[in-house]
């Protein structure tokens, strides 16, 4: 995430609740979004954020494994933002907790989880800055 763009959010889920409201709350509030209806369709790289249900159209858990296994290799890694019914822990995924990746339960105030990216950028601008001071 730099200055000179807007922070950019992908949203892969089935959930039409999660593609309109919550992608139109995070466009009026200054936020670049990209939406996908299936997990392979959300292999491009440049996102800060990723937003995912694991297990929509009935994926699987291995697909959604290897789905993080792939944004965590990239330079630099998105943050991840977990939706889902039906995990209970975001171990699950092989995804180490932190602030690169939280996990929220299902059904979720389309408000709440825009506040949750929020928060997330504002943790990863303090991670770049921090970097940048370091350097």
């Amino acid at each position: 995430m730099t200055d000179d763009r807007p922070p950019r959010v992908l949203i892969a889920d089935d959930d039409d609740v999660m593609i309109i409201g919550v992608a139109e709350l995070l466009r009026r509030r200054g936020i670049e979004v990209d939406t996908v209806n299936q997990l392979k369709d959300a292999y491009f790289s440049g996102y800060d954020i990723v937003i995912f249900d694991p297990l929509i159209e009935e994926t699987g858990l291995s697909a959604a494994r290897s789905f993080v296994t792939w944004a965590l290799a990239q330079n630099p890694p998105p943050a991840l933002i977990v939706v889902s019914e039906f995990i209970d822990s975001i171990d699950a995924l092989g995804t180490p907790p932190g602030p690169r990746a939280v996990l929220h339960a299902k059904p979720i105030r389309v408000s709440a989880l825009a506040e949750s990216v929020e928060t997330m950028l504002s943790e990863l601008a303090a991670e770049e800055l921090e970097e940048e001071t370091a350097s």
